[in-house]
């Protein structure tokens, strides 16, 4: 489910852009200015994008090793190993 989630958030931005913005008719544009608009587009939307999946990704593996370390301490605790 997420997967399709995310691979449409990918798509409708690509495909609003290509209906709305270049103004082609559902054709592929030989104007170089509709090319540089949509690089531009795209940059910024899945720049964001996956930015914040990154940083989403990031916060949860410091959740994970943060768990993993509470865990050894306290085995270490009731090993009473010194540390």
């Amino acid at each position: 489910m997420l997967r399709k989630i995310l691979l449409l958030l990918l798509l409708i931005p690509i495909f609003l852009y290509w209906v709305f913005v270049t103004n082609c008719s559902f054709c592929f544009s030989t104007n170089v200015e509709c090319w540089k608009d949509f690089a531009t587009f795209f940059g910024g939307v899945y720049g964001t994008i996956f930015s914040g999946m990154a940083l989403y990704y990031l916060i949860k593996q410091v959740k994970i090793a943060n768990e993993n370390n509470t865990t050894t301490l306290k085995a270490l605790e009731t090993a009473q190993v010194p540390i």
